[in-house]
């Protein structure tokens, strides 16, 4: 009987944990909880005009930057999160390594740091998008300066080019970027290093003017203890390709849907080839293609922003299968 009422609370807490994260992303509850963060546009305009010495590129600069053959690793409110307060995001336990490592970032001179543009301007944002970055860095601008310091840069790229259709006011901004990003792997080989459930192009035409993609698979969660193997799994691909006709370094790409663990790997990668993390291009990308400039469920891909988002349906695409060359989420 102990042993029953042990496992009902414990599974009735889990089941009530779950219901709470529902109810927090669902969009009403989303709507008040950034219109409640209104009022600390005051503090944030003060903090990022006389606090924040510094300049971060728009998307679109962001964009134009990248194709001429820069890698870039991204540096969100997720990586912020583990590498200044030491916190756990929802699919990327902290560790002193992970963090130690994203601290490595910055001092690799090979690799363009981005941060969120928001970080000194939300003119282009969309008010939602604004109201969050006004909270965010009235709340943590001590910690973002710290974080800037360490780099030795003054100016950044763009993290949230990855996210435009859902930030972005600007339709033409929001087109130019995609258009842009889309040229990045134009008759290229990609390598996509992305979680088992991210499937990267899959059913829409964003690979359409690359030559062929070669897809690493790592796990949904905790992807960070994988990133040995995923680095030994790209090294064995380029190997087997080396004597292939256009297989040279300048043909290749390599794209990282990955969290915080893309931000390393771009560091450990970037002497092969452009390395771009990537984020959640695909998934915006996504919602562009059903007509919607906010989120919507994607039932084939994992979205770890929206409810409901990590129940994921069976991909049948072969093509997709074909591309797996390493599926290290089931070792």
């Amino acid at each position: 009987m102990q042993q029953f009422w042990h496992n009902y609370t414990t599974n009735s807490r889990r089941r009530a944990q779950i219901l709470f994260k529902n109810i927090k992303k669902s969009k009403q509850v989303q709507l008040l909880i950034r219109l409640a963060k209104a009022p600390f546009f005051f503090p944030y305009l003060y903090i990022v005009h006389f606090k924040f010495h510094f300049n971060i590129h728009s998307p679109l600069e962001t964009s134009h930057i990248l194709l001429h053959g820069n890698s870039i690793s991204r540096f969100g409110d997720g990586e912020f999160n583990i590498a200044l307060r030491r916190k756990s995001i929802g699919f990327q336990p902290y560790s002193d390594g992970l963090r130690n490592d994203l601290y490595q970032v910055l001092l690799c001179k090979n690799v363009c740091i981005a941060i969120p543009h928001s970080f000194k301007s939300t003119k282009p944002d969309k008010f939602l998008v604004k109201t969050f970055w006004w909270m965010y860095v009235t709340l943590h601008y001590k910690e973002i300066k710290a974080f800037v310091n360490k780099t030795n840069e003054h100016t950044f790229l763009d993290a949230s080019f990855s996210r435009t259709v859902t930030e972005l006011k600007n339709k033409n901004d929001i087109s130019n970027v995609i258009k842009n990003v889309r040229n990045l792997w134009s008759s290229k080989h990609i390598i996509m290093i992305e979680g088992a459930e991210t499937r990267f192009g899959v059913g829409n035409d964003l690979f359409s003017q690359a030559i062929d993609v070669s897809r690493i698979l790592a796990p949904v969660k905790d992807a960070y203890s994988k990133s040995d193997a995923i680095i030994k799994s790209v090294n064995q691909l380029l190997i087997s390709k080396k004597n292939l006709t256009g297989w040279a370094n300048k043909n290749v790409i390599i794209l990282i849907a990955l969290g915080p663990t893309a931000s390393i790997l771009v560091k450990q990668l970037n002497s092969i080839c452009q390395c771009i993390d990537i984020g959640h291009f695909d998934l915006q990308y996504e919602y562009l293609k059903q007509g919607y400039y906010h989120s919507v469920p994607v039932t084939d891909r994992y979205d770890n922003e929206i409810s409901g988002g990590s129940s994921v349906i069976d991909s049948n695409d072969s093509t997709y299968h074909s591309e797996i060359i390493s599926n290290l989420s089931i070792i």
